[in-house]
C-alpha cells in the first residue's frame, strides 16, 4: 500500500485511465440505481413483510380469501411468497393463479415506481398485461388436474420478514443492477437498439424486485416496448417465481404461466404506444 501511495497520480492515469474511465461509469451507473431504487425497495420490504407476517399468524385457519386480499393489494413478488403457499394451495386454482400474477406484476409500489419512472402510458400497459396474462393463467389453471404440492411451514415476526425481505430484494436488484451498468458502459447499442424479445428475456433472467424493475427498464432499454417487454416479464416470467410455481403447484403450471406471460408479451410488442 505504502508503494502505491508513491506512484504519482498522473502516471496511474496515464497508465490505467482507459480502463479505469469506464469501471468509474459503471460504478456511477450502479451507484445511482440503487440509491434511486431504494425508497421503492424499502416500500416493497415493509409491505411484503406485513403479507409475509400475516400470512405465518393465519396459516392454521381457513384464511386463503385474506391472504389472496393481501397478495392483491400489497407488494408481495417472490421475495415473500413462500409464506402465502398454504393459503393460495387452499384457494381455487383460478384466484390463486390471479393473486400470484396480479402480486408480483401490479402491485402498489410497482405501480407507483413504474408511474414515477416511465409514465403513466407505460403504467396503464402494464395494467393491462397483468390483467391479461392473469386471466389466461386462471382460464388455464382451471383445466389442468390437481398434482402434488410442497408445503410451506415458515413461520417469520414482522422484523424477521421485513429483514429477509428487504435482503432478497436488494441482492436481487444490486445483480440486475450490476448486469445493467456494465451493459450500459460497455454495450450501449446492445441494449438501447434491444427488441422486446431481447428485452424479455433479460427481464426473465434478471428477475429484479417488482419494486423498482422500472428502473431497470429506463437505464437499460430506450424502447418504450423493450420497457414494457422487460417490466412484465420480469415479474410474470421470471425464473425465480416460475420455479416457486413448480415448487407449490407442479411443473404444468409453471410452464402454462410462462407461456400466458410470453404470449401477452409479444402480442404487447406490436401495440402502438402513445
Amino acid at each position: 500500500m505504502i508503494a502505491l501511495a508513491l506512484v504519482p497520480p498522473p502516471l496511474v492515469i496515464a497508465t490505467f485511465g482507459h480502463v479505469l474511465e469506464p469501471l468509474s461509469r459503471c460504478w456511477y451507473f450502479f451507484c445511482s440505481m440503487l440509491v434511486g431504487a431504494a425508497p421503492f425497495l424499502t416500500g416493497g420490504a415493509l409491505g411484503a413483510a406485513v403479507a409475509q407476517s400475516g400470512a405465518c399468524r393465519s396459516a392454521t385457519r381457513p384464511s386463503w380469501i385474506a391472504i389472496v386480499m393481501g397478495c392483491v393489494l400489497l407488494p408481495v413478488c417472490d421475495c415473500c411468497m413462500n409464506a402465502a403457499a398454504s393459503a393460495l394451495r387452499a384457494a381455487p386454482r383460478s384466484i390463486a393463479a390471479f393473486a400470484l400474477v396480479w402480486g408480483s406484476c401490479c402491485n402498489p409500489v410497482a405501480l407507483w415506481c413504474t408511474a414515477l419512472v416511465l409514465g403513466w402510458r407505460i403504467t396503464v400497459l402494464r395494467v393491462a398485461c397483468a390483467l391479461v396474462v392473469a386471466a389466461v393463467t386462471a382460464s388455464v389453471w382451471t383445466k389442468l388436474p390437481d398434482a402434488p404440492r410442497a408445503c410451506s411451514s415458515e413461520r417469520m415476526r414482522f422484523t424477521d420478514a421485513f429483514v429477509r425481505g428487504a435482503g432478497g430484494a436488494l441482492s436481487s436488484f444490486a445483480l440486475a443492477a450490476a448486469v445493467g451498468s456494465v451493459a450500459e458502459v460497455y454495450l450501449p447499442g446492445t441494449t438501447h437498439e434491444a427488441t422486446p424479445l431481447f428485452a424479455s428475456v433479460a427481464g426473465a433472467i434478471l428477475s429484479p424486485c417488482s419494486s423498482a424493475d422500472a428502473l431497470l427498464a429506463r437505464t437499460m432499454f430506450a424502447s418504450t416496448h423493450a420497457q414494457l417487454a422487460f417490466i412484465v416479464a420480469s415479474q410474470c416470467a421470471d425464473l425465480r417465481q416460475l420455479a416457486l410455481v413448480w415448487r407449490w403447484f407442479g411443473a404444468a403450471y409453471a410452464l402454462t404461466a410462462a407461456l400466458s406471460a410470453a404470449a401477452v408479451i409479444a402480442a404487447a410488442s406490436h401495440v402502438t404506444i402513445p
